[in-house]
């Protein structure tokens, strides 16, 4: 008698319970009922951001793949996207952006090696994550891709908030999102030099949010990014909103004078004192010896010259697909060479413009078929640049 009892307070408490929530949850929202289907009441409570949903997916410039992705949410923090090599347990997150409320996006994944992959997408806030559907798998079998170690760089930071603080000094908030980093590097911008500069490397902060003054400011316009890295490589942030320097005070105050700024500064992290340093700038180094083309293809255009290993050019640039970094040669022709890091690698602050291509030139001419193929006013099989395909010498 006393068990049933006993049981019989219980069942009476995970009732009322029971009615509580769901009576405060209909009143919080008028039309919820509990017969709606079981994943409302998860979300109801939770709170979570709806899932997103991959819409398509496809090879894009041969060693990367494109993503097309529908936001579902209004409600999120951020979004982050992740890859994982078929026959792997787990996914691994590439990438991490902040919220998209619900407008459809895309993302890309550049320099794979040979191999086959799938992608998912989860959006996120306080109350948790939500999954997209699994990606079709995407076969990445050109040659050129290599057979590589698929390297997995720290997961990317994000810069959160700027601020003016005392009138000359910036101040730079952001999220750490990485466990496995290195260190951390803070570059900044300015309307008088347009070039990155890196001016302070700190410790790893291990996922935990940070921010960063930089004081002394001469009167200007200011933008920054920050980094983290490891032995894979260095993961960039957004770039920061403008931070506006305008009190003329300022001038007098500042380590260096405004028409100085030129001249970059890398700052100690012991004595954070300003000292006179080389141009920071991405630079491409060659892993072998490869062709450097007059446009972005792996033969489509003609070669303009040749690099060996270890040779280092300064990239300008990159292409419209962002497959190919556009690289300065001597004479400052522009040369295009694939960002697979089997051919090499750029370092340093390499968030360059997107150029517009050179135009594709000519088709071959075709000896067999009587017509002007390459433009020169003659008919090809009169052309003395056209060779017979039977014996290979010129046509007369």
């Amino acid at each position: 008698m006393w068990k049933l009892s006993l049981a019989a307070k219980w069942i009476l408490g995970i009732l009322f319970g029971f009615g509580a929530v769901t009576t405060m949850m209909y009143y919080t929202n008028p039309g919820w009922s509990i017969f709606q289907y079981p994943g409302t009441i998860y979300d109801s409570i939770l709170k979570k951001p709806k899932a997103p949903q991959i819409v398509d997916q496809y090879v894009e410039g041969g060693c990367g793949t494109r993503v097309h992705w529908s936001d579902n949410a209004v409600g999120e923090d951020g979004v982050k996207f992740y890859r994982r090599v078929v026959g792997q347990p787990n996914f691994d997150a590439i990438r991490i952006t902040d919220e998209h409320l619900g407008i459809p996006g895309s993302f890309d994944d550049h320099n794979l090696p040979m191999g086959t992959y799938e992608y998912k997408v989860g959006v996120f806030n306080g109350y948790g994550e939500s999954f997209s559907n699994i990606s079709e798998q995407l076969v990445i079998d050109n040659a050129a891709c290599g057979n590589d170690p698929l390297l997995i760089k720290p997961l990317n930071p994000l810069i959160v908030a700027v601020a003016v603080e005392g009138g000359c000094k910036a101040r730079i908030f952001w999220s750490d999102n990485s466990l496995d980093e290195d260190g951390v590097r803070i570059y900044r911008w300015s309307f008088v030099d347009p070039n990155s500069v890196m001016i302070d490397e700190l410790g790893p902060h291990a996922g935990v949010p940070g921010s960063y003054d930089d004081p002394d400011l001469p009167p200007t316009t200011y933008e920054y990014q920050v980094s983290v890295f490891n032995a894979n490589g260095e993961s960039f942030s957004n770039v920061s909103d403008d931070v506006v320097i305008n009190d003329p005070d300022c001038e007098q105050i500042s380590a260096q004078p405004q028409a100085q700024l030129s001249t970059p500064l890398v700052i100690s992290v012991a004595t954070k004192t300003p000292t006179p340093a080389a141009a920071q700038a991405c630079i491409w180094k060659a892993a072998v010896n490869v062709f450097i083309r007059k446009g972005p293809g792996a033969s489509l255009y003609p070669e303009l010259t040749t690099v060996n290993a270890g040779d280092m050019l300064p990239v300008v640039g990159q292409s419209e697909d962002e497959f190919f970094w556009a690289l300065k040669l001597d004479g400052d022709a522009l040369g295009y060479v694939s960002k697979s890091e089997k051919f090499g690698h750029a370092d340093g602050p390499c968030n360059v413009p997107v150029l517009q291509d050179p135009p594709p030139p000519p088709p071959p001419a075709q000896c067999t078929d009587g017509v002007d193929n390459d433009g020169d006013g003659l008919v090809d099989m009169s052309d003395r640049n056209c060779r017979n395909p039977d014996d290979n010498t010129e046509d007369r």
